[in-house]
């Protein structure tokens, strides 16, 4: 099993059994898993990959980059991503749009709530 991987994850309410996405708002500060895709040996694989949730758009003034004329939908995050030594990768901070249609699903960029 890859680092970051979790194949039988346990979730809180809002986690892996729940049938609806939580409110974002009380996503902030959180440990969240996205399920995205990597390359290992030239092959495409999907892993859950643990980041924290460290802020929300606000639909009012965030935007993507600083230069950038449209604004953030309210459904994006600002998530903190931990170093990962096997893929090389340093701490790291990214936009994700959150969609509700992806909880608990196993697509690319689906999420899901961790217990803490």
């Amino acid at each position: 099993m890859l680092e970051g991987e979790v194949d039988e994850a346990e979730v809180a309410q809002g986690g892996a059994g729940a049938q609806a996405a939580p409110p974002l708002d009380t996503l902030v500060g959180k440990q969240i898993e996205v399920r995205s895709r990597y390359y290992l040996n030239g092959k495409s694989i999907y892993i859950w990959c643990s980041a924290v949730v460290e802020r929300l758009a606000d639909g009012v003034a965030d935007k993507l980059t600083e230069s950038a004329r449209k604004l953030l939908p309210k459904d994006m995050a600002w998530l903190r991503w931990p170093e990962d030594p096997d893929f090389e990768e340093e701490e790291s901070w990214a936009w994700l749009q959150l969609e509700a249609k992806k909880f608990n699903k196993n697509a690319h960029n689906g999420w899901r709530v961790l217990v803490e």
